[in-house]
């Protein structure tokens, strides 16, 4: 290919009258089409830009005079309000009727922003006038220019239609005054009108910027000023480098006004100046680079056309039968010389000779000619790179750039392979290696990745992180045998042992996180190649809420086998017990008959089982009604028994006696109290709303509440409160029970509930009395709170609602 670049033939055989010949039309092409270019720009482009920027200042007129009307506007609405409105039309009549001027008082001023209010009778008396300073925020006297316009304002309202209102400006000096009267009438809008309510607002240079600052406007107010303008009323002025609409501004009474003048910088006739300008620049340095260019040409086309057929003879057929892209680039400028048929289908040239830097370029935009010439200057010629043509269609490269020399010139010989196709495939390679990531990083299970040959972490997903509660590193830096608690890893030969048996489950396996709960996981495990090695896939559920589920199911199913022999003992006591409580009856009645009867006899000395008469009479009645309540007792404790033990359906909610629940509660508790406490108090709330739900099971709840507040005491010096009432604020009926009892640590609280968690392990406490009783006080939907005190007791309060 360097071959190729030899032996260019020389240009000193072209003629020199023909070189100059070409070069006077040259001259004369550039000359005239800067001539051109300077007429065209000033007949019709900057008159353009002058029309536009005429119609951009009107524009903004427009919008200052809309800007005042609304202004006007809002001042009519808040004139009408006060005007039409019964107190004022009284007022006008008899200004001592009411305290209408009260509502028209310095505040009001400064929040309707108003300058001035005066009211006027009928005749145009001043019934009320207050002016206010808007810049100094304090009162101030009445502008003079309203009190003399007063009678013509008023005079227009008259003779105008009832309930018309008169808005406008009031040109005086220094500032001019917006202006809305309105009659006064009645809410209704009728009449007669009995005078005027005027508000006016000064139109200071203040004032006049806010407005301005309102519309992005610089404006300003000539009192003095009238234009004689077309029936447009706006007349435009440019001086200097703003332009300047302005805006004849009627008088409300009919006299010369003033003018609103709207000043903006000339940004759109500068910026088309300077457009201008650069068209010119650019015309002419084109010219001229046409006129350098062509004298180039005029030197160099023979030589040119004796290199490009000598390159051409050479390489043709290498070019066009290459499977690669294939490029020749001009080292020094950059230039595409020649490209074979596959090189102009991956990158089209619109051009003849483009350079490389337009070609060849990233996605971004960004040239990638510099980067490459850079990498071959260094010696780096192969490049892996991602090229957007000129078509926009993005491709992936592979290739090779290798420098040639010429006789007056080097080069770039560019190889370009498009494997496009292969980068997909390994994107989605790539891609799906990403999906199967996301899967395990977002795995509702804690998931994590062994290494088989050293037994250490490789991978962990974020449930398992926030589950055991270690960060990643913490986690990949532990040994295998944890998180498992210690002394547990005896097993842990035996489970790998089993996996390469081929089992994929273990489990229960109790797991220790890092604040030192203890979690019984079922594992899953699956042996898997992973970067390169053999490691093991494990997947673990956390069984301890299933556990727990099924040991209270467990503790069901032994209530309701304890509720089946309850009831059978129930019914065998139930029997021999009311056989005596009916002989009882009868004994009793016997003895009621027969103590006349022996009356005699026992005077005369009568004994009856070993006992005097006298004690007879007095001791075997007790006796009888004793014998009677501990039958009753007995009566009393089986019926509680039967109704405790019974399980419950839906058809036993209903309305629920709290007191009745509490009372029955503490009557089947009636021993162990008395063996725990000498100090036991029961209060039953009087009147107490009905709750609703299933007595028997608040009865348990309170039956729990109440042993383990027996539990918790002592000694027997120390006391139990179970007392009842009615929250009227919450409607809640509430049952507390309070004991002197040791009082619950701070960080046990919180666990009460839990299942299975007791401080009373050792003297064979469950743990579930509070987690079923907090689930049934769930189910009546009521609450269960703790306060309490180490050392000094606890006090549980069951809130239930009311029916």
């Amino acid at each position: 290919m360097a071959s190729a670049l030899k032996n260019p033939s020389s240009s000193r055989n072209i003629p020199l009258d023909y070189r100059r010949r070409h070069l006077l039309w040259v001259g004369l092409a550039v000359l005239s089409l800067n001539l051109i270019a300077l007429l065209l720009s000033e007949v019709f482009i900057l008159s353009s830009f002058r029309d536009l920027e005429e119609e951009r200042i009107r524009e903004h007129a427009d919008r200052a005079v809309n800007t005042l009307a609304r202004e006007g506007e809002f001042l009519r609405r808040m004139v009408v309000d006060e005007a039409f409105w019964d107190k004022a039309y009284a007022f006008a009549a008899d200004p001592g009727s009411n305290d209408m001027t009260g509502d028209m008082t310095a505040e009001t001023l400064e929040e309707g922003r108003l300058s001035a209010i005066i009211m006027t009778d009928a005749e145009g008396r001043i019934l009320f006038s207050c002016g206010y300073d808007l810049d100094a925020g304090s009162e101030s006297s009445v502008a003079p220019v309203l009190l003399e316009n007063l009678f013509p304002i008023q005079k227009r309202l008259t003779e105008g239609e009832i309930g018309s209102v008169q808005v406008g400006l009031l040109f005086a000096r220094p500032y001019p005054f917006q202006v809305a009267a309105a009659p006064i009438l009645k809410s209704d809008g009728t009449g007669p009108g009995r005078g005027m309510l005027l508000y006016a607002r000064e139109l200071n240079p203040g004032r006049i910027d806010k407005l301005g600052e309102l519309i992005q406007l610089d404006l300003g107010i000539d009192s003095e000023k009238n234009l004689q303008t077309a029936d447009s009323g706006v007349a435009v002025r440019r001086q200097g480098g703003t332009i300047s609409a302005h805006v004849n501004l009627p008088d409300l009474l009919g006299r010369p006004g003033g003018a609103l003048d709207v000043t903006i910088d000339r940004l759109i006739y500068s910026r088309g100046r300077a457009s201008v300008r650069y068209f010119l620049c650019w015309t002419l340095g084109s010219s001229l680079l046409f006129a350098l260019l062509a004298i180039w040409l005029l030197n160099r086309v023979s030589r040119l056309d004796a290199r490009r057929a000598e390159r051409d003879r050479l390489v043709r057929n290498l070019l066009e039968r290459s499977g690669e892209a294939i490029f020749l680039i001009g080292m020094t400028d950059g230039r595409v010389l020649e490209a074979n048929p596959r090189g102009r289908e991956l990158f089209p040239l619109k051009e003849k000779a483009p350079r490389a830097e337009n070609v060849f370029r990233t996605p971004e935009g960004n040239p990638f000619w510099e980067e490459l010439s850079g990498q071959v200057r260094e010696g780096l010629g192969n490049f892996s790179a991602e090229l957007q043509n000129r078509s926009g269609q993005a491709l992936w490269c592979e290739g090779s750039a290798t420098q040639v020399s010429g006789e007056e010139d080097h080069y770039l010989l560019l190889q370009i392979r498009d494997v496009s196709t292969q980068k997909a495939a390994e994107d989605a390679l790539k891609a799906s290696a990403e999906r199967y990531r996301q899967l395990f990083e977002n795995s509702p299970l804690p998931m994590w990745v062994v290494d088989m040959e050293n037994l250490r972490y490789l991978d962990v997903n974020q449930t398992a992180l926030e589950t055991y509660g270690y960060s990643r590193e913490e986690f990949l830096a532990m040994p295998v045998l944890n998180p498992r608690p210690a002394g547990d890893g005896t097993r842990f030969p035996e489970v790998v042992s089993r996996e390469k048996g081929g089992e994929d489950s273990v489990g229960p396996w109790p797991h220790r996180c890092k604040d030192g709960r203890i979690l019984d996981m079922e594992i899953v495990r699956k042996e898997i190649p992973f970067a390169d090695r053999s490691a093991l896939l494990v997947m673990a559920e956390d069984m301890t809420e299933k556990e727990s589920l099924r040991r209270e199911a467990d503790q069901v199913s032994r209530l309701a086998a304890l509720g089946e022999l309850a009831a059978g003992v129930a019914h065998e006591i139930n029997n021999p017990n009311g056989m005596i409580l009916r002989n009882l009856d009868f004994i009793g009645d016997i003895l009621s008959d027969a103590l006349p009867l022996l009356e005699k006899e026992g005077e005369a000395g009568l004994q009856l089982g070993g006992l005097d008469f006298s004690q007879v009479r007095t001791e075997v009645p007790q006796l009888i009604d004793d014998m009677q309540q501990g039958a009753g007792h007995i009566r009393d404790i089986v019926r509680d028994m039967k109704d405790f033990v019974r399980l419950d359906d839906p058809s036993d909610d209903g309305p629920l006696d709290l007191n009745e629940a509490v009372a029955t509660a503490v009557r089947l508790l009636d021993g162990p109290i008395r063996k725990a406490t000498d100090a036991f108090e029961l209060q039953l709330g009087d009147d107490l709303p009905p709750g609703v739900g299933s007595s028997r099971q608040i009865g348990q709840v309170v039956l729990n509440l109440v042993m383990n507040a027996c539990q918790s005491l002592p000694d027997r010096s120390r006391g139990i409160l179970v007392r009842t009432r009615f929250d009227p604020a919450k409607k809640r009926i509430l049952a507390e029970v309070i004991d002197q009892g040791r009082g619950v640590a701070k960080e046990d609280l919180e666990r009460l509930t839990d299942p299975f968690f007791t401080t009373r392990r050792e003297q064979g406490g469950t743990g579930l009395g509070l987690s079923v009783s907090a689930r049934i006080v769930k189910q009546h939907r009521g609450t269960l709170s703790f306060q309490t005190e180490p050392g000094k007791g606890t006090q549980v309060t069951l809130a239930l609602p009311v029916a």
